[in-house]
This record gives C-alpha cells, structure tokens and sequence, in this order.
C-alpha cells in the first residue's frame, strides 16, 4: 500500500502555479494504486490562439459567477458574459468558492468555510436569501446542481467514498458509490464535474498524490453507482476539473499532458477525440460551458502573478479576456440561461 493524498478542488486551481494560498489538502485513505486504463488515441493539438481586443460579436449571453481572492479572503461575484457589470453577492471574512448556478438561473451554490469547515450554501442570485444546505463535520464542497434541478452532487470527506448527491434542498445526502475499489483509482469518488442532460449520470474528477506523482482521471458512473468507466487519464500528469456540456456530446477538462503544461481540452463524451484549446506556459484551468455550448469560460494565470477570467470558442479561436484585476479570479460558471 502507499499512501494516497486527496487534493481538495481549491488546491487543484491553485497547486500548478504559485498565485494565492490554495486551501489545505484533504487526508483520503490508503489504497493500492490501480492500473492504468487505455487513454483514448484520438488526441489533437492547437497552437496559442491570439487574444482578441473586443469582445467578439458572437460571444453568448448571459451571466458569469466565479470566486475572486482578495486579501486572504474570497468572495462571490457575477458579471455580464462580456465581463461588464461587475456585482459582489457576497461579504464575509471566510472562503467563498466554486459557485454553481441552478438549471433556471434563479439560485447559485456555492462552498464556504465561514462555519469552520467547508459546507455547501445556496443563494438567490443576486446574493439574497442565504442558506446552509450541509451541515456535518466533514469538509463538503464543489456543488454541481443537476439539469432537472432536484438534486446537487458534492464532495465530501464523509465516509464511505468521496462523491455525494443530495435534494436541492439539502436533504437525503447520499454517496454515489457506496464502497470504494482501487481499479480504477477513481473508484472511491473525487470531484463532481458535471450531469448528463438526463440527470442519470456524473462525471467526475479525482487528484491524488501517490509518492511522488500526482495523478488525475476523470471517470463517469451512474447516480446508483453502476456504469463506472474512465474516460480520460493520463499519469503521472493530471486529466481533471470535468464539467459536461448541456447537449450531452462533449466534457470539457483540464489536462497537464503536453510537458507538464496545464491547458484547457475537450473531448467527446465518451472519451474520445480529446482535443487541446489552449497552449500556454501559464495554468488554464476550470472551463465551463457557455448555455449554447459554443464557448467555455476558464481562468488563467497568464498575466503575471494573478488569476484573470478568458472566454474561448470549443473550436480554440476568439480568445477573449473578461477580466482585469490584481486579485485571483477563479472557478468560473456560465448561466444556464
């Protein structure tokens, strides 16, 4: 056996550069490292492409939620799809991250710490109406609301695996996979990524450092636990931070494959044709599907020491920054509407 520690999602934005204090890992169990499964062959690749000056025409509507670090705190905020409009929705000393929005755009969850471990909190959208949806000892996080709108998938440290599922609500939590194998790695959970448009099915994301490696997959499993597959993985580099589009065909994710170098890909939603967006030094990281499924939004650390918000056509043109601040804006979500 050796031992395995499970990356919490806020050291995963944060753990290939140096920007910011990331959050503290999570201790997960012992477990046998698994044998690798066939990575899908059809991979493509991109050159840089060039930044645009103006928003492009065809850049989607709607609304943007995404987490910005100020100061060793960080808040929630929203703003037009064009980066306009700026509005903070939250004001507290603790960790407010990983915002999600509900299928009719009415609502956002997100994680904060301000209880003293992580939890997941929903609000309506313009910061109102604030509620705690769980309320346990163990750290809960990354919500993932479900396109019918009745359930949010989360991680939890909570026993028996890592991958749980609840009512809106907060009610019902249950884990996904009610024991954990070691093959695949991702056998014990990880990180919710996203729904199939039916609301059946998951894709997640899991990062473990086992020895020196670090080592990233991204699998798929249905809400009672059948199904598992692995759809991308690539050690000792990371294929993690999965998110489905809304028509069901792609899943975007990010992947360190090329020398280490942390970019943006999609690929189909069975694993196939993975395709690289992005090809820069920098870390381009948590893409997230715009309503059409046209355009992704990610974070980046290509401007000097902070994280800034780009939108990117899911063809890897019409590079656009949307943001321009010396804080750390990360983990961006597109409005379903």
């Amino acid at each position: 056996m050796r031992s395995m520690t499970i990356i919490t999602a806020a050291a995963l934005v944060l753990a290939v550069n140096s920007c910011g204090d990331g959050a503290a890992r999570m201790e997960g169990r012992d477990a046998s490292p698994a044998a690798s499964p066939t990575t899908a062959s059809e991979i493509a690749s991109t050159t840089e492409p060039e930044e645009l000056a103006e928003a492009p025409a065809d850049l989607p509507g709607g609304r943007i939620a995404f987490s910005r670090q100020m100061s060793g705190t960080d808040e929630i905020f929203v703003m037009n799809s064009d980066g306009t409009g700026e509005v903070q929705l939250t004001h507290d000393s603790a960790r407010d991250l990983e915002p999600e929005w509900s299928p009719d755009g009415s609502k956002i969850a997100f994680s904060s710490n301000r209880e003293g471990h992580f939890d997941i909190y929903v609000m309506d959208d313009d910061g109102e109406n604030l509620q705690r949806l769980t309320n346990d000892s163990a750290n809960d996080s990354v919500p993932k609301w479900s396109p019918d709108g009745k359930r949010i998938a989360f991680f939890s440290t909570r026993s028996p695996t890592f991958l749980w599922v609840m009512d809106a609500d907060g009610g019902n939590p249950k884990a996904v996979l009610q024991e954990a194998s070691d093959d695949p790695l991702c056998g014990g959970g990880g990180f919710p990524g996203g729904w199939s448009p039916d609301s059946r099915q998951l894709t997640f994301f899991i990062a473990t450092v086992v020895g020196e490696e670090t080592l990233g997959q991204i699998c798929v499993v249905r809400l009672d636990g059948s199904g598992l597959k692995v759809l991308a993985t690539d050690p000792p580099g990371l294929d993690v931070e999965s998110t489905w589009s809304h028509d069901g065909t792609m899943i975007a994710f990010r992947s360190t494959r090329d020398a280490g170098n942390s970019d943006v890909y999609v690929m189909n939603a069975d694993g196939s044709n993975q395709t690289r967006l992005t090809s820069h030094p920098a870390t381009d990281s948590e893409p997230s599907f715009s309503a059409d499924d046209r355009w992704l939004v990610f974070h980046s650390s290509r401007n000097a020491l902070n994280l800034s918000l780009y939108a990117i056509r899911v063809d890897a043109t019409g590079l656009f920054r949307l943001t321009h601040t010396s804080a750390n804006d990360n983990t961006p979500t597109w409005s379903p509407r």
